[in-house]
């Protein structure tokens, strides 16, 4: 409505007639002025919209809840939870926790907080997705009405699994960083505006400060004032430009004496060097005295190599590197002249030089040391023999610098085949010489072994047959007496069998002596294999036999015996195309 000054205003108008029978009369007209209502409701309608554009743009998720019932969410939540928008709206609370005596913990806390009127915070809390994952959130509530509880509760959700990643990250590198500092074996300084701010255990041992000294000027660990701005003229303009520092210096301990280190520092910030500086102090005094060491070994070294009878060249890639005095004496060279000659060059000939390097190259490869004597030539074409005796510096690298011996061994060889041919014409001699001997020898061992055989076989005619080569009366006492005392030591029997021949002197009379001869053989030899190994068959003459039984145990085994050489001398004997029937008794 307007004003008489032509203002607007809100008014509620409530109009009546006077008579309701007789409009026409008039109507009566009641305003209310709405003005100042209608100013709130506009400013809670504004506040609303910017309520709204603040849950639909805000970062963090936002809910409301009451009687654990989700009635409102802003997009960063369904988002967050992997829901569709306004799908959690009417679930249960309990939905976007993983577990639910957590989430009764939750309330149960919550609740306590949240009635004596405060805010409810919890750093980290899991919640669980749609599709089951969980993740971690920091959660915020409040209620909506502190004076109404039951009017509900907001909570403010935001992710914070990547910051606690971060921060267990950098909890672990925090951890690593110290045990950097607590393990390392060099010292760690932190500085900042001239003054320590930090170091580590190594640096105490080495300086002998502990951490009471923490925030003192770093000056102190200078031997001088002036040493102390000099490390700082040099290393500002590298330090300043992101650079490294490096330097050997002495530095200062507490006791007042000096130790000798390398100092390296660096900015912590190159864009902004005010945040500090870390330095790292290695001491090198054993290191520095380990290097003078080795200083003085190369000079002993040079000294023994100028004074050695011998010949000493470090080779590289088929060429000379250095050598002694000697070397150059061996092979006619002026002072410095053998200095990168290749090698080849001491070798008659181009096939001489890669037969030597293709039998060094094995050797180096194969770990060994190469050595061989080698007809050589001086710088003038004079030749000599040297002995050469190689091995590289380090063998895992073959290919690498060697070094080599070589000494002059001409007239040791010369003298070495002189005494060779005296040797060759003594042998030559002596060689002869035994052949005399050894003819003469061999005819000595021929008469001594032709009397060795004779004296056997008078031996084997004395004790044996002449005709079946069986044991003779002399062979079968000698053994019947063995076994007659070894049955007596043992305990044990013998037996001894007397066998004849039936028909025997009938078949020698009419066949003859020849066939009664091979009669007797075949006899014999069936004998034998009647018998034990250990028994004795001997022939006392003509058709007599006797077998000589020996270690029995029962008596039954002499019948068993007798019944073998029985069966063996019942089949028919074939003598000249007949079959001779005997047997014996």
């Amino acid at each position: 409505m307007r004003r008489q000054d032509n203002t607007l205003f809100w008014a509620d108008a409530i109009a009546y007639v006077v008579n309701p029978e007789k409009p026409q009369q008039g109507t009566i007209w009641i305003f209310d002025d709405r003005t100042k209502q209608k100013q709130a409701q506009e400013e809670a309608k504004h506040l609303l919209l910017e309520q709204k554009a603040i849950l639909d743009n805000a970062s963090v998720g936002i809910m409301f809840s009451r009687s654990d019932l989700i009635l409102r969410t802003n997009a960063s939540l369904d988002t967050m939870f992997g829901y569709p928008d306004g799908c959690l709206v009417g679930q249960l609370a309990q939905i976007v926790f993983p577990d639910q005596n957590e989430y009764a913990q939750l309330v149960l806390d919550a609740t306590r907080v949240l009635s004596s009127g405060q805010v409810f915070e919890k750093p980290e809390c899991q919640f669980k997705r749609r599709d089951g994952s969980v993740f971690w959130g920091r959660i915020r509530s409040t209620a909506i009405d502190p004076e109404h509880k039951g009017d509900g509760t907001i909570w403010i959700i935001e992710d914070v699994t990547e910051a606690r990643r971060d921060a267990q990250e950098m909890r672990r590198m925090l951890m690593e960083l110290d045990a950097i500092m607590s393990n390392a074996s060099v010292g760690i300084v932190f500085t900042k505006s001239r003054h320590i701010t930090r170091f580590n255990q190594r640096f105490c041992e080495m300086f002998g400060y502990d951490q009471s000294h923490v925030g003192m000027a770093g000056a102190l660990l200078y031997p001088s004032q002036e040493a102390y701005e000099k490390v700082g003229r040099e290393a500002a303009p590298l330090l300043s430009s992101g650079k490294p520092f490096h330097s050997e210096l002495e530095m200062l301990r507490i006791d007042g004496s000096t130790l000798w280190v390398q100092l390296i520092g660096y900015v912590l910030n190159p864009q902004d060097p005010t945040h500090g500086t870390i330095w790292i102090i290695e001491d090198r005094g054993d290191a520095r005295r380990a290097e003078q060491s080795l200083r003085d070994a190369l000079l002993e070294n040079q000294a023994i190599l100028e004074s050695a009878v011998i010949g000493i060249a470090v080779v590289e890639k088929g060429h000379t590197k250095s050598c002694n005095r000697k070397m150059e004496e061996i092979f006619n060279y002026e002072p410095g002249g053998i200095q990168g000659v290749s090698v080849q060059a001491f070798y008659h000939d181009k096939n001489q030089w890669a037969t030597v390097r293709e039998e060094v190259t094995k050797d180096f490869a194969a770990g060994r040391v190469h050595s061989c004597e080698q007809l050589l030539v001086t710088k003038d074409g004079k030749p000599f023999w040297a002995r050469l005796t190689g091995r590289p510096f380090d063998l895992t690298q073959p290919k690498g610098r060697s070094v080599w011996l070589v000494d002059d061994i001409t007239e040791r060889r010369e003298a070495a085949q002189a005494v060779l041919r005296a040797r060759d014409e003594l042998e030559l001699r002596v060689q002869e010489r035994t052949a005399e001997l050894a003819g003469a020898n061999a005819k000595l061992q021929g008469e001594i072994v032709e009397r060795r055989h004779i004296e056997e076989r008078i031996h084997h005619m004395a004790y044996h047959d002449s005709l079946t080569g069986l044991p003779n009366r002399a062979l079968l006492t000698d053994r019947l007496q063995r076994a007659m005392l070894a049955a007596n030591r043992n305990q044990r029997s013998l037996a001894v069998m007397f066998i004849d021949l039936d028909r025997f002197k009938t078949i020698n009379d009419t066949l003859g002596h020849l066939t009664g001869d091979r009669l007797l053989r075949e006899v014999a030899g069936r004998l034998v294999l009647a018998v034990r190994a250990s028994d004795t068959v001997s022939r006392l003459g003509g058709d007599e036999f006797v077998v000589l039984v020996p270690d029995l145990q029962e008596p039954q085994e002499a019948g068993l015996v007798a019944q073998k050489i029985i069966e063996m001398l019942a089949a028919p004997i074939p003598v000249e195309g007949r079959e001779l029937h005997i047997s014996p008794s």
